[in-house]
């Protein structure tokens, strides 16, 4: 079974976030004999580009190929695709769109169409109402009933939870939905013998750690998250860390910091990577993303994998934490997410180690690979 992906941007992009990890893992996950994988995509990778071959398939592994279509305007126009993604449409069996709101998702949507191909779309957290509402309302409302409804003849849906799955329901959209999470490919033992990330400023053992990985953008809910910070009076050996690429908001936070005279209690981290990333992870106490949207949030499953609690969101799929006793639900707002950084602290002892784990396994990679295999089988009947 060949089965055609497209995306605007692919790994190693790492500009995009951990969604451009999190499908390259996938898709990496089940491309064996039994499902091909041709992965359309262009060389974006932020302001820049990926420095790769372009418009030809490159092996990836021996059933998993990626071709880098070159793209005359960064993150909006390729030539090459517009004319080769009909070729790479036509030869497939299933067509696997990782996207909603582009001109290559467009071309899929229509290429699909027209060579009457099963199309699965994963909205990737962009049929939120938050992320329709943000930019070009009327613009998303027109495009989804051209594609998503006009075009949707044959497509299906790829949700990662079942709190994306209620955004596609809301906007009545037909097809089924497959509701599979994301995962992180980890080894246990090898994360376990990972030392915590080695910086000097916070080698004190009485240093409470509250930490963030994220883009740096409005959606993560950062400056909330420093003013909440701000707030605490409570506790005075407490340490605020920020890390992550920029997204427009560096500035913001670095005036932010400055306003309220944080310069010794707020750390601002350029972007980590690979094992890095997971140090940065296990160094903290607790993880604290208030973001005003995830689909599904890679970063809280990467810092559970690590033993570190979360507060996450209520704008998330990650209300199970507190049954597993390995975190907070937050919202947006600066006195609850002060709260809730409090009540941590004050009962930092409940939330352990082992709770976060057991809440990661549940997001193995059998498990996974089992609900997408069964997904391509049924789509292929």
């Amino acid at each position: 079974m060949r089965i055609c992906v497209i995306v605007p941007s692919f790994f190693p992009a790492v500009y995009y976030g951990g969604t451009i990890f999190s499908i390259h893992e996938s898709l990496k996950l089940f491309s064996n004999k039994k499902f091909q994988i041709f992965v359309s995509t262009t060389s974006a990778n932020g302001k820049k580009r990926l420095k790769v071959k372009k418009n030809d398939f490159l092996k990836f592994n021996k059933n998993y190929f990626v071709k880098y279509y070159f793209d005359e305007i960064i993150n909006r126009f390729s030539l090459s695709f517009l004319f080769g993604i009909w070729d790479d449409v036509k030869k497939s069996n299933i067509i696997y769109i990782q996207d909603i709101f582009s001109i290559f998702a467009a071309f899929g949507f229509l290429a699909s169409r027209i060579y009457k191909k099963k199309c699965i779309i994963a909205p990737r957290g962009s049929l939120a109402e938050f992320s329709i509402k943000n930019k070009y309302y009327l613009l998303k409302k027109i495009w989804i009933f051209i594609f998503l409804k006009f075009f949707n003849k044959n497509f299906f849906w790829h949700a990662t939870s079942n709190f994306e799955k209620q955004d596609i329901l809301k906007l009545n959209l037909k097809g089924k939905i497959f509701v599979i999470p994301n995962f992180i490919k980890f080894d246990k033992k090898n994360l376990r013998k990972l030392k915590p990330l080695n910086n000097i400023s916070f080698n004190n053992k009485n240093l409470i750690k509250i930490g963030v990985l994220t883009r740096l953008d409005k959606k993560k809910g950062l400056l909330n998250l420093i003013k909440a910070f701000s707030s605490i009076k409570v506790f005075r050996n407490i340490h605020l860390i920020i890390c992550g690429e920029d997204h427009g908001l560096k500035e913001k936070i670095r005036e932010e910091i400055k306003l309220r005279k944080l310069s010794k209690k707020v750390t601002l981290l350029n972007p980590l990577y690979g094992n890095k990333k997971y140090q940065f992870l296990k160094m903290l106490d607790i993880f604290c993303l208030p973001s005003e949207n995830e689909n599904f949030g890679n970063v809280y499953l990467e810092s559970l994998r690590v033993g570190t609690p979360i507060i996450a969101s209520k704008f998330t799929p990650w209300k199970s934490i507190i049954k597993y006793n390995c975190g907070l639900i937050t919202n947006n707002k600066v006195q609850n997410i002060s709260s809730n950084i409090i009540k941590f602290i004050k009962n930092k002892k409940k939330y352990k180690k082992k709770n976060c784990e057991k809440l990661a396994d549940l997001y193995n990679e059998e498990n996974i690979k089992k609900l997408y295999t069964k997904m391509f089988y049924e789509l292929n009947r």
